[in-house]
């Protein structure tokens, strides 16, 4: 078949913008949203019908992006260097690590999480209508409390104080020993089974 005119190209695109029945909102693909952006630009118009700014968008629009990448690059690289910690430490043919080389990296892995948060924000705070970018920054804010179960801090701080307020609990009578017991598997189960998701 011969190449497609500009009428036939033009049918295929409406086709992929579809139309939803109930609300009769319009969702484009990708290459039809590109197409109207650059008609829009051949115009001379911006998004919301005024003339076009010099420079500004842009510029603001690429250090949005320059931000999301560092944000979700710390977050996705977090994950990879806790391993390797983990994994260093815990390997009987590598060097045994000293306390402080541990705690560094407890903080390390803190910091690139919040370093990650801090860098994600203002998209965030723009974009409040996005529930989903939203509610996934709130999850990743939540998820700050798993440090308290990780191994540093769990072995000092954490675990003694489980312990303790597991035995205050016993001495409390008829539900004191089943809160003890409740409070114990519910603890283990975040660090056992929900810690190795983040």
């Amino acid at each position: 078949p011969g190449a497609p005119t500009a009428f036939l190209e033009q049918l295929e695109q409406e086709r992929h913008a579809y139309v939803g029945r109930r609300t009769g909102r319009r969702v484009m693909t990708a290459s039809t949203r590109r197409q109207r952006r650059q008609e829009r630009y051949a115009n001379g118009q911006n998004q919301n019908g005024g003339e076009l700014e010099d420079e500004a968008p842009c510029t603001n629009n690429s250090q949005t992006n320059i931000r999301l990448i560092l944000g979700e690059a710390l977050y996705i690289l977090r994950p990879l260097f806790w391993a390797e910690v983990q994994v260093a430490h815990t390997d009987p043919n590598r060097a045994p690590q000293s306390d402080a080389t541990i705690w560094n990296a407890w903080l390390l892995s803190l910091g690139l999480d919040i370093a990650s948060l801090v860098s994600l924000h203002g998209i965030v705070t723009r974009q409040k209508r996005n529930t989903h970018t939203t509610a996934e920054w709130q999850r990743r804010r939540v998820r700050l409390m798993f440090y308290l179960l990780r191994s540093p801090v769990w072995d000092r701080l954490s675990s003694p104080t489980i312990r303790r307020a597991n035995q205050i609990l016993e001495y409390l009578p008829i539900l004191g020993n089943f809160l003890s017991l409740y409070l114990q598997d519910w603890v283990y189960f975040w660090k056992e089974y929900r810690l190795e998701d983040c």
